[in-house]
This record gives structure tokens, C-alpha cells and sequence, in this order.
């Protein structure tokens, strides 16, 4: 996926959530899309938006919500999507040996300086003895070896939750235990929502297997039955390394 283009669509989704008098905080309340992700599509920086799946989703749901024909938008990305090759990294010739001064000059004959070759040897060999001497009489220091620093782990502060509807399906959001609940609705096939919680972020589907979920960056697939309601209830720790994996 290109990481910016330069098609359009970004200063039409600018236009029209200015032309209602939206800012991109209210716009991000509306369409439950982060504001970071919201602007990345307004600048057409589509590579910050984590996966081809949820880009396309997101400006779906972004131009539905500002009454923009959302399949037009999407007709537009794809063709610049499609028509768009990653350029060929550029390769780096080695640098040229510089020409000595017969090869600079035409016409010259060319010699080549064999008796100050064999003496540039002998001087070699001799100061590679000298070398190994002195190596052999003198113990090299052992170098200390330097500890790195732990790393040191740093959790984010919310956890966050992104769906993308697959088909048609109830679901319902409870963040942090607020009533009521931040989403309590039907996605709409292809509509996309992205959640955020500070502690723990709640999540009930009518069916399994109904979204795409991604949670903290990870991405699970379609998790659950598709002939059973899926639950389950995810904090900032789940799927970060060394920390619980499974809600």
C-alpha cells in the first residue's frame, strides 16, 4: 500500500467535514475513528493506517459519515492502489578505482612495475613478522564487556480495539464499565470502528466470526462461532509481549 498518494480524496473528506463545521474531535465521535486516522485520511497518509483491510474500511465509514459516495472514494483508492509500484530501490555502483596516469593518457604503453611490486611484498611480509612479535610478546588487553540496560517495558495507557464488520451483525462496546454502553448497535457490512478504553473494553457480538478484530495491534482474525454470540473483555495488557495473551 502506498504509504501517501495524491488523489483527491483527502481534500474532498476535508471539505466536507468542514463545510458541516465538524472538527476532526466531533468527526471522530461520530464515525468512533480515532482522530489520528481520520487526519492520516485527510492527508492521504493511508500508510499510517496499520493494514490495507482497515484502510479501506475506515475511509468507507469516514465518507459515508460525511454523505460522500463512499463507493466512488473507494473506486479511487483501489485504481490508485492497483496502478501504484513500489519503486526500485536505486543500485549503488562500487566506486570507480582511479585511473593511474598511463591509463589517463591514450596512446601511452602500459608497464607494469614489477620489481617495485616484489618489493612492496617483501616489506609487507617482513612488517606482518614484526606484527605477529609483537602480538605474541605482549598480552592483549581483554576488552570489558559492556552490560546493555534492560529494557525497560512500557504499556500505553488505553487499550484500543478496531473492527471491521464482515456482514451485518449486532454488537455492543462497554468501556470501562460506564453505562451505557459507548456502541449498542448493528455494524453494517464493511463499516469499521476503532474503541478505546483506560482500563478494560468490553465486547459482545450477536454472532462469531462476524468481524475482523484487532486489539492493542494484534491482529485475531475472526474470532469466535459463527452460530454462537462471541464475548469477551480485553485490557491494555492483552497480546503484548510477556503479558497475558487470552481475554
Amino acid at each position: 500500500m502506498p504509504t501517501t498518494t495524491d488523489i483527491g480524496i483527502g481534500r474532498a473528506l476535508r471539505k466536507a467535514r468542514e463545510r458541516q463545521g465538524l472538527s476532526i474531535e466531533e468527526a471522530a465521535l461520530g464515525t468512533r475513528l480515532r482522530p489520528e486516522y481520520l487526519e492520516a485520511m485527510e492527508r492521504e497518509a493511508f500508510g499510517e493506517i496499520p493494514g490495507e483491510v482497515y484502510a479501506r474500511s475506515f475511509l468507507r465509514s469516514y465518507a459515508r459519515f460525511l454523505g460522500l459516495n463512499a463507493d466512488k472514494c473507494l473506486s479511487i483508492f483501489e485504481r490508485a492502489l492497483g496502478g501504484s509500484k513500489p519503486d526500485l530501490a536505486p543500485v549503488d555502483r562500487a566506486p570507480a578505482v582511479a585511473a593511474n596516469a598511463d591509463e589517463q593518457l591514450p596512446g601511452v604503453r602500459r608497464h607494469f612495475p614489477w620489481p617495485l611490486a616484489g618489493a612492496i611484498a617483501v616489506l609487507v611480509l617482513i612488517a606482518a613478522g614484526a606484527g605477529g612479535l609483537f602480538a605474541r610478546s605482549a598480552s592483549a588487553p581483554i576488552p570489558a564487556q559492556m552490560e546493555s540496560p534492560a529494557a525497560i517495558k512500557v504499556l500505553p495507557r488505553t487499550v484500543q480495539v478496531d473492527l471491521v464488520a464482515l456482514r451485518d451483525v449486532k454488537a455492543r462496546v462497554d468501556i470501562d464499565g460506564v453505562s451505557p454502553p459507548s456502541f449498542d448497535g448493528t455494524l453494517v457490512e464493511g463499516e469499521a470502528r476503532s474503541f478505546q478504553a483506560q482500563e478494560t473494553l468490553r465486547l459482545w457480538l450477536e454472532s462469531g466470526a462476524s468481524v475482523e478484530l484487532r486489539v492493542n495491534g494484534t491482529e485475531l482474525g475472526t474470532p469466535g462461532d459463527p452460530t454462537a454470540p462471541f464475548e469477551a473483555t480485553y485490557t491494555r495488557d492483552h497480546y503484548r509481549e510477556g503479558r497475558s495473551t487470552n481475554p
